[in-house]
């Protein structure tokens, strides 16, 4: 009886880790939510499908690594510039501050996202920035609607938004979209943060932009783009756990629900010293580093680990193991290092190694 009681519990337990999740109004963004986020690097992407889903479905991504951090921060309408809220105060109660976007010369700054949450759903209703010091708060003509709850496998829904923006008497820019979604499959989804029981919506948004400019004679002619967007939420985060964005020539822009993580910049990864490999890096525990060069029975090699101030945190001697030596990196704070080897011969190799205790 026992037996059949564990195994009627075991079977209970790998349902409901295996059910498919439901997402509200309760898992979206509410004021005062921070969250960070890593933006993955172009080669960690490449190869991952992201079209591929189902039924109880497995993603995993977990070998993403990070390009660059941001902080989501999510306010109260009100607490945003006195220039912007008066035009959302009626529609939006919530706001996402932005990043700066750069239009040639231009830049548009302190660009905040305003969308209006309730128990059906939560739409984007416009944005606001300021540009060459003019405050441009936008109002969408209708809301741009990323969620109708509650969202469940199987669900479709569409909108259609579009907006006005411009300085009078220079140009302006007329915007007009469309939003497919379809929630097309459930299951765990895989980042290097963690595992997630998650909902996928995939989004199609179409999107028709037009400028008219005072100083240009001649027409414009619109331009018209699609973007494929990807979303795994979760009731573990209020923002997706992972989101893959496609734009119309084939860029794919990925982001992550991530912990702090130090960045080595692509110059400094390219300006780093060669002659070592070391895996896994980013290490934890166990770093392993070929030298690349036979050594002799007998003869050592000695290693020395810095900190970025230069300061020696470990040294010693160590003999190759199938042609690596073991170094251990437990204990030691998340940062970036310096492996450097002095070999027989009298040479140097170095090496810059991440450690990381995820």
């Amino acid at each position: 009886m026992k037996k059949v009681a564990a195994l009627f519990l075991l079977m209970i337990s790998t349902g409901l880790l295996s059910a498919q999740i439901t997402i509200t109004s309760a898992n979206m963004p509410s004021v005062d939510d921070t969250v960070r986020f890593s933006t993955a690097t172009m080669m960690s992407a490449t190869g991952y499908d992201f079209f591929v889903t189902g039924a109880n479905h497995t993603w995993d991504f977990s070998n993403l690594t990070p390009m660059s951090q941001d902080v989501d921060t999510f306010n109260s309408v009100i607490n945003t510039s006195v220039f912007y809220y008066p035009s959302f105060l009626s529609n939006a109660n919530l706001a996402q501050k932005g990043t700066t976007l750069s239009f040639g010369t231009f830049s548009l700054t302190n660009v905040y996202d305003f969308y209006h949450k309730n128990s059906s759903h939560y739409a984007q209703v416009g944005f606001a920035g300021t540009l060459s010091g003019i405050p441009l708060p936008t109002v969408y003509s209708s809301r741009d609607y990323l969620y109708r709850f509650p969202l469940t496998y199987g669900d479709i829904d569409s909108s259609d938004f579009g907006y006005q923006a411009g300085i009078p008497g220079l140009f302006s820019i007329y915007n007009q979209s469309q939003r497919v979604n379809q929630v097309d499959g459930w299951g765990t989804v895989t980042t290097p943060l963690g595992t997630f029981q998650a909902l996928r919506i995939r989004s199609t948004v179409t999107s028709r932009d037009s400028i008219a400019s005072d100083s240009i004679a001649f027409p414009i002619p619109p331009i018209t783009s699609t973007t494929t967007e990807f979303k795994w939420l979760t009731h573990d985060h209020p923002i997706p756990v992972l989101t893959a964005s496609i734009g119309g020539t084939g860029t794919t822009t990925v982001t992550y629900i991530d912990i702090y993580r130090p960045i080595i910049s692509v110059a400094e990864r390219e300006a780093q010293p060669s002659g070592l490999v070391l895996w896994p890096n980013p290490g934890s525990d166990m770093v392993y580093v070929a030298t690349g060069t036979p050594v002799f029975n007998g003869e050592a090699v000695g290693y020395k680990l810095m900190d970025v101030t230069g300061r020696v945190v470990k040294s010693g001697e160590q003999f190759q193991q199938d042609g690596r030596i073991h170094l251990r990196v437990s204990g030691l704070p998340d940062g970036v290092y310096f492996v450097t080897l002095g070999m027989p011969d009298g040479t140097t190799k170095s090496a810059r190694l991440l450690i990381s205790n995820l």
